[in-house]
């Protein structure tokens, strides 16, 4: 999927990570809505397209995509990120949304990081 370049320079290119539901799906869809091209990360990728698709039917915007990465694997997160560069010739904005604390223990990813 290569992601459409805007001509319009106020419009910008924005990865919103963490973009399935809640605050990353409501900031995917504000930006959206104000005509910019939006990427949707998530981690789950049933709900993760959902949330795309839901986005571009509320808003009509068809410059919305959706990407699936787990970034707690480093290995997930390069190749998330050679994807991105892949399909697009750069960003404007990054908003980090996804990652959360979950309680007191420390737990290791499946890489033992």
């Amino acid at each position: 999927m290569t992601i459409a370049k805007e001509a319009d320079p106020a419009k910008k290119t924005i990865l919103v990570t963490g973009a399935s539901g809640g605050i990353g799906k409501q900031t995917a869809l504000a930006l959206a809505q104000q005509g910019h091209t939006v990427i949707m990360h998530g981690r789950n990728p049933g709900k993760t397209r959902q949330a795309c698709e839901w986005v571009i039917e509320q808003t009509g915007n068809r410059n919305v995509s959706a990407y699936i990465a787990d970034l707690s694997l480093m290995s997930e997160v390069a190749r998330f990120a050679t994807d991105i560069a892949k399909d697009c010739d750069h960003l404007d904005v990054l908003v980090n949304n996804a990652g959360g604390q979950f309680g007191n223990d420390r737990e290791t990813t499946a890489e033992g990081a």
